[in-house]
């Protein structure tokens, strides 16, 4: 599944906040806090909006069906103090409810749902810990899919060839 439209929406908060965001429970050096990282968490699609037929070859047809896809994201917001974390968090939600509603929906995204911020700091050590405040935060976007298709040239019904018409 392609997923141009969460790079988007990722590369948009990372240059409107100027907080780095990267994805959760991946193989890849940490950057320097603050930070927001990304957990897909759900993806539904929800129902067809449009099935279109296109005849591309005279032996072929081209298929182009368009979902409504909506997708639940995790954003873990990762701070020195508690206190940086839940306003990185704040910041976020800001982002999704008015700062870029007007962009977001420019780029074929819609915020279905904002979550509440939850506190889930991490004890690391005796006296260390993770500040981590998380918000979930629904979104939906048009998913387009192809599939090209062999037209049949005849069928064989009763032992008799039928060509296809013309």
């Amino acid at each position: 599944m392609k997923m141009e439209k969460i790079k988007i929406l990722l590369n948009l908060i990372n240059n409107s906040l100027d907080i780095p965001v990267i994805f959760n429970n991946q193989a890849h050096r940490r950057p320097k806090k603050p930070y927001i990282t990304v957990q897909m968490i759900n993806t539904d699609t929800i129902f067809p909006l449009s099935m279109k037929k296109k005849i591309i070859e005279d032996k072929k047809t081209e298929l182009i069906k368009i979902n409504r896809v909506e997708n639940t994201i995790q954003f873990n917001c990762i701070g020195e103090d508690v206190l940086e974390s839940h306003e990185i968090g704040l910041k976020l939600i800001d982002f999704f409810d008015f700062i870029e509603r007007e962009t977001l929906w420019s780029n074929g995204i819609g915020v279905i749902n904002i979550g509440d911020i939850i506190d889930r700091t991490i004890k690391l050590e005796e006296t260390k810990y993770e500040y981590i405040s998380s918000t979930d935060i629904t979104i939906d976007y048009d998913r387009e899919s192809k599939k090209i298709l062999e037209n049949l040239q005849s069928v064989d019904l009763y032992g008799q060839k039928i060509k296809r018409r013309k």
